[in-house]
């Protein structure tokens, strides 16, 4: 069948006017179906040909669109169109292609890249014999077809590679501020996070109080034990103080290598006291069998509120930090409040 020039430069402009390279096929797939009479139209691309594999971008059969569906070359004559020569039969295809049943007249054509390799392929099947397809036509459709398949390829990469870079920044961030061993925040951005509610302080007078939890004798668990035990304690308690805390309030965070801090949000003496009591005694609860005999876990706290006469957030920290050393100097496993 031959068609007037003006009809395909109707319907490539038609096509041109879609959004993506995917609806542009689809409708160019509607259009070559309408002009060259062909009851069927694919458009693919490649995946594994020595697989027999590829995936269909675009295409028609009758009345239904087809995409998005993986093709088995070895039951359709596009697989002779894979080594690289455009493939005519004027009869009987579906004498010789399973899949190709109904229909009796095919042409499908390779698509290439810039560079000169296959990327996919386009076919027409007619269920008349004997079609005569207007090749000049169909070249000139091709090469349309070939750029917005390949634009596809490239989007789809690009679309790849942005969310491999997303992916990226979400771990490279998490990295930035969160302690590996814990996976609680690590020092530098929990300082951040206790600077912003000082500034909330001073601006709206809402209290916050600190907790420093440090476990007692963490040398001595290392020494007997191992280093992997004293691993094993530090993710325990940081397990247990984060189990402890008001989730989405309070913030938790690994300040060296068995020291943790706590910012209580809006807390007072009192209610800062009863949190680091209720974590005294849930951290003193833990105790693990080991090879070279029974590891008891013991914590001492330190507290300390913001006071107005405070100019920074690091002398909250300090006066947490000294309530931490008193407890640990009064013989361990205690809480004590500097203020």
């Amino acid at each position: 069948m031959t068609t007037q020039p003006e009809q395909v430069f109707r319907s490539l402009l038609k096509a041109s006017g879609e959004r993506s390279s995917r609806d542009f096929l689809q409708v160019l797939a509607h259009e070559m179906s309408t002009l060259f009479g062909a009851e069927r139209v694919l458009i693919a691309e490649s995946i594994d040909v020595s697989q027999n594999q590829v995936r269909l971008v675009a295409g028609f059969d009758g009345s239904q669109d087809l995409s998005d569906a993986a093709l088995d070359l070895s039951g359709l004559p596009c697989a002779e169109v894979y080594t690289g020569q455009k493939v005519s039969h004027a009869s009987r295809v579906n004498d010789t292609y399973p899949l190709a049943a109904g229909y009796q007249s095919y042409f499908g054509a390779p698509l290439l890249d810039a560079a000169g390799q296959l990327i996919g392929h386009y076919a027409l099947y007619s269920s008349l014999p004997d079609q005569t397809w207007d090749t000049d036509l169909l070249t000139l459709l091709g090469r349309s077809i070939e750029a917005e398949v390949h634009r596809l390829l490239l989007e789809r990469e690009q679309e790849r590679l942005s969310q491999e870079l997303t992916s990226l920044n979400e771990k490279l961030l998490q990295e930035s501020i969160l302690d590996p061993l814990t996976g609680l925040l690590n020092r530098q951005h929990f300082t951040q996070l206790l600077l912003g509610e000082f500034l909330r302080f001073k601006r709206y007078g809402e209290s916050f109080g600190v907790l420093t939890i440090g476990v007692d004798e963490f040398r001595r668990i290392n020494d007997r034990f191992g280093h992997d035990a004293g691993d094993m304690v530090i993710r325990e308690v940081a397990n247990n103080v984060q189990q402890e805390i008001r989730h989405g309030v309070d913030m938790t965070a690994r300040l060296s290598g068995e020291e943790f801090v706590v910012l209580a949000v809006h807390a007072r003496l009192d209610s800062a006291a009863v949190l680091a009591e209720r974590l005294r005694r849930r951290l003193s609860q833990l105790t693990y069998t080991m090879p070279e005999g029974t590891l008891k876990v013991t914590c001492s706290v330190g507290i300390s509120v913001v006071s107005q006469d405070d100019t920074t957030w690091e002398q909250v920290l300090k006066r947490a930090n000294v309530g931490l050393y008193e407890a640990k100097s009064r013989g361990r496993n205690q809480v004590v409040a500097w203020v």
